[in-house]
């Protein structure tokens, strides 16, 4: 059997504050079928997003990540740098 995924790209939205508002209103909702829940915030939203779904039912995945674990990619985002926060899917 396939694994359903219910994932929101957030795409270039929200501040912090909207990030941490819409997390606070999905952490109410109750979770009505099987499906892993994911959610995409921009990437410097990603920390507290991690920080403050830590113990729910969603995970935090990122929306890009560059091949390279470092060098001269501007704006890039590593697997390793990811990985520190707790990051471990990519869309």
């Amino acid at each position: 059997m396939r694994k359903h995924i219910v994932a929101g790209n957030w795409k270039m939205n929200n501040d912090l504050a909207q990030t941490q508002a819409l997390i606070t209103d999905l952490k109410r909702q109750s979770k009505t079928s099987d499906a892993e829940v994911m959610i995409a915030p921009s990437f410097t939203n990603l920390w507290h997003a991690f920080e403050a779904l830590r113990e729910a039912d969603l995970e935090v995945v990122a929306q890009n990540m560059h091949f390279a674990e470092n060098g001269a990619y501007t704006g890039e985002v590593s697997p390793s740098m990811l990985q520190s926060i707790g990051v471990s899917t990519v869309i």
